[in-house]
Formats: structure tokens, C-alpha cells, sequence
């Protein structure tokens, strides 16, 4: 599995790069924005055009981080290039229009030309969604999945795009207004499993 690093921050210091992974780090008042790209693995069957852009948002120090490292190594394993826009903000925080906004400016900044083909964009928990959304209305992509978020007091603001691609929920709390419009599957309560079930999505859709 091929990786690369680099960090770049909102300050005049030069970004420093290594042979081991690429991410862009991001630094804010109440925010902080990493990215860590994975490419296809060497032995894997064949490379897929289609990138994989997954995002998420959790606490500062949370006890309870999402593992995206094992989707990461299974899109790799598979002969994707997957990247993780990883949000992390401080306990507590909002997340209000504005912070939105930046976050949104951050990513699309982060992200910007590295992709050829549109993304499969993965959002992962409530704000993420809400970031996603925000994305897919001013970005193609390939496909968008929603997963996370089993809290049945969510409330996702609904955002005004033509879904012209293929959406997949995998959470048992769906935004309401994207139910009638897209496949949905009963998320399993094991990590790797969640994964097989969307991979197995991804198969029959044909990205």
C-alpha cells in the first residue's frame, strides 16, 4: 500500500513531505481539518478510476474515534485511492452556517485538483452529512454515501441538488427527504461488515 504525507498550515512555514503518507492539515479558531490520502494497493485485482472522498467530524481527543483506517486499507485492497477529510472540533462547538461555510472553503481548498475523476464521496455521522451535502450541491461526484448518525433526534437541513448519481444510505436514521430517491440498506453492527455491505453497493452500481 503506496501513502504519502504532507502538512501545510494557515502560517508562512514551508509544508514538509514524506514518503509515507500525504495530509493537509488546517488549523482554525475552533477547527481543524487533516486529510490523509491512501493509494491503491500494488496487489490489488485492478485500479479503479473512481476516488473515494470520506468525511468526518468528531471531537478533539474523542474516546470513541471513528476507525476510517479499516475502509481506507479494505478501497485500497479493492484498487482505490481513498482520501479522509478529517474534521476535528473543539467539545462542544457549534456547528453554525459560518463554521459550515469554512469548513466547506477548507475542503474544497484541501482537496481542490487532486482529483481527476468526480469522487464517491462517503460522509460518516450528522455534521459530516450536513458538510456533504454542502458539497454534492456545488461539486460533482460520482456517488454519495451516507453512513453513521443512529440518533433518531438528527436533524439534517436539507440542501437544494439534483441527485444526477447514485446515493446510498446506510444508517438507520435517514434524512427524510432523500428516502424516497435512493437505495438504503440496514447498516450492520460490525465495522468491517458495514463495510462489505457497502462495498457490495459499490459493485452493483459500478463504481
Amino acid at each position: 500500500m503506496s501513502i504519502h504525507l504532507m502538512h501545510l498550515r494557515f502560517d508562512t512555514r514551508r509544508a514538509v513531505v514524506a514518503p509515507c503518507y500525504r495530509r493537509f492539515v488546517f488549523f482554525g479558531y475552533a477547527r481543524r481539518l487533516s486529510t490523509t490520502t491512501v493509494e491503491p494497493s500494488p496487489v490489488a485485482a485492478r485500479k479503479r478510476p473512481t476516488p473515494v472522498l470520506l468525511l468526518h467530524v468528531q471531537e478533539e481527543k474523542a474516546k470513541f474515534p471513528w476507525n476510517a483506517s479499516l475502509w481506507q486499507k479494505r478501497f485500497a485492497q479493492l484498487g482505490y485511492q481513498s482520501t479522509l477529510a478529517l474534521y476535528e472540533q473543539r467539545p462542544g462547538a457549534l456547528l453554525t452556517d459560518a463554521t459550515l461555510n469554512q469548513w466547506y472553503d477548507d475542503l474544497t481548498a484541501a482537496v481542490g485538483e487532486q482529483h481527476f475523476f468526480p469522487p464517491m464521496l462517503l460522509a460518516h455521522d450528522g455534521p459530516a452529512w450536513r458538510l456533504a451535502q454542502k458539497y454534492v450541491s456545488n461539486k460533482p461526484v460520482s456517488a454519495f454515501v451516507l453512513t453513521g448518525a443512529d440518533r433518531p433526534d438528527l436533524q439534517v437541513k436539507s440542501y437544494e441538488f439534483e441527485p444526477q448519481f447514485n446515493i446510498l444510505l446506510a444508517t438507520r436514521t435517514p434524512p427524510a427527504f432523500l428516502e424516497d430517491v435512493v437505495d438504503q440498506v440496514v447498516p450492520h453492527e460490525d465495522e468491517e461488515k458495514r463495510i462489505d455491505q457497502v462495498c457490495e453497493w459499490m459493485d452493483e452500481v459500478g463504481i
